[in-house]
């Protein structure tokens, strides 16, 4: 901390994030785990972090979907940040999803994408049935040495993203489960804890990039996606 503010991890922590993705356990199947409670068949939808793509979320999606839910890539290509393709593509996705099942959607975001799923929840409470953040940052400005990058490549995103603290550090009035590790290699792990009265912060022991499929993480997931829908 400098000044009472969350500092950017240091570049070495983030390379240590960055090899976690060249462990093989990283990309196999998860096992499923019995004890855990059978879904009710609605939608959920997952997004990735920076760069990456749906193949970084599939032994998720997998996982979720032998638990008895429509399990959902966005199906967008890599994430390069809020591009207009990406922004209105996953609004899209998520009317599609909403309208076609005729329930609400529950939303997985990593990283960068579980910022869009935060403002799509904003805009369509009523569309979103949970919101799950893992390592997603949720104020801004965020102390993350990819911010520069995103700062670099700004022009090229669509400029009806909201890029303001008044309108991104707000909650949304949809239930929210943010998961965070203060092993974070790539942003403060202080700037994943989210806020209101219908957010809750969950604790992880791993790395940025394992998080996702971390134990502790598939328990909670399936655990909150089991729960009935808000009336």
């Amino acid at each position: 901390m400098s000044n009472g503010q969350p500092q950017a991890p240091p570049v070495t922590r983030m390379l240590r994030d960055l090899f976690e993705i060249l462990d093989p356990r990283l990309w196999t199947d998860l096992p499923d785990q019995p004890d855990l409670p059978r879904g009710d068949g609605h939608a959920v939808l997952f997004s990735p972090g920076i760069l990456a793509g749906d193949f970084t979320t599939a032994s998720t999606r997998g996982f979720i979907a032998r638990l008895g839910y429509a399990s959902h890539g966005w199906a967008l290509g890599p994430n390069w940040g809020p591009t207009r393709r990406i922004v209105r593509g996953l609004e899209r996705r998520l009317f599609d999803l909403n309208e076609s099942s005729g329930r609400r959607v529950s939303l997985v975001g990593r990283s960068l994408g579980g910022l869009y799923f935060r403002e799509l929840a904003k805009r369509h409470p009523e569309r979103v049935r949970r919101l799950f953040l893992v390592c997603s940052p949720t104020h801004v400005p965020t102390a993350s040495l990819v911010s520069l990058v995103l700062s670099a490549l700004s022009r090229f995103y669509d400029p009806s993203f909201p890029r303001s603290p008044e309108a991104l550090n707000p909650p949304t009035q949809v239930p929210t489960t943010a998961f965070y590790t203060r092993r974070d290699g790539f942003l403060a792990w202080q700037h994943c804890l989210d806020s209101g009265p219908l957010a809750e912060n969950v604790e992880i022991d791993a790395g940025h990039c394992a998080a996702g499929r971390h134990p502790r993480t598939l328990r909670i997931l399936a655990m909150r996606l089991a729960e009935p829908d808000r009336a």
